[in-house]
């Protein structure tokens, strides 16, 4: 792929940053943030929800603290909304967002990705082409 294969390509994959501690949210409750549930959903499956909007069926998660019970949770996300859920560990996920998404180097392809945080929610046409 040429750089102006790049500029052009729609993403097809989406890059879940979830591996963090969520030491804010953890002095209010002890759920990891993943699985805190907002207007009914948990934000992994919101997250991924807004990015199936978006037209993405393929996801890459970063996974840290909690690491099974996060990959359990995205696992049966990923059976009941019929996407294609992938892991990797974060070794150095308490470095913070940029050592989780370096994690993912080499996972990704050539092709352009969405990166986005387990809490950022956001409405899906903003990553719609």
């Amino acid at each position: 792929m040429n750089n102006s294969d790049l500029t052009t390509a729609t993403p097809e994959m989406a890059l879940i940053l979830a591996a963090g501690l969520g030491s804010r949210l953890r002095s209010q409750t002890k759920t990891p943030k993943p699985l805190t549930r907002v207007l009914g959903l948990t934000l992994a499956e919101r997250v991924v929800c807004t990015m199936v909007d978006a037209g993405i069926r393929r996801f890459l998660v970063t996974l840290g603290s909690e690491a099974e019970t996060i990959r359990g949770q995205f696992s049966d996300i990923a059976r009941r909304r019929s996407v294609t859920i992938d892991f990797v560990e974060a070794k150095d996920w308490e470095q913070g967002n940029g050592a989780s998404a370096l994690a993912a180097k080499g996972r990704t392809g050539d092709a352009p990705f969405f990166l986005v945080m387990i809490d950022h929610l956001f409405d899906p046409k903003i990553a719609q082409h």
